[in-house]
């Protein structure tokens, strides 16, 4: 199943206050904090274990867009 700009916006919602640069163990301690559901748990386990300075940078190690398109 491809990632979705979903995922993205999903994943950014639980992250996005995060002191950053934060490791994946760190956004997943953060999420937990926050009480993120399974699927977001999920994404940020599947991070490669590194330092991310933004959360752009997570996203995209995800495969995740966090565009938005403007008509």
């Amino acid at each position: 199943m491809e990632p979705t700009h979903a995922e993205g916006a999903e994943l950014f919602e639980w992250v996005n206050d995060t002191s950053f640069p934060s490791s994946r163990e760190d956004l997943l301690r953060h999420a937990e904090h926050r009480h993120a559901p399974d699927e977001v748990l999920e994404l940020l386990h599947s991070l490669p274990e590194r330092q991310y300075h933004t959360i752009g940078q997570a996203t995209e190690a995800l495969g995740l867009s966090m565009e938005k398109r403007r008509w």
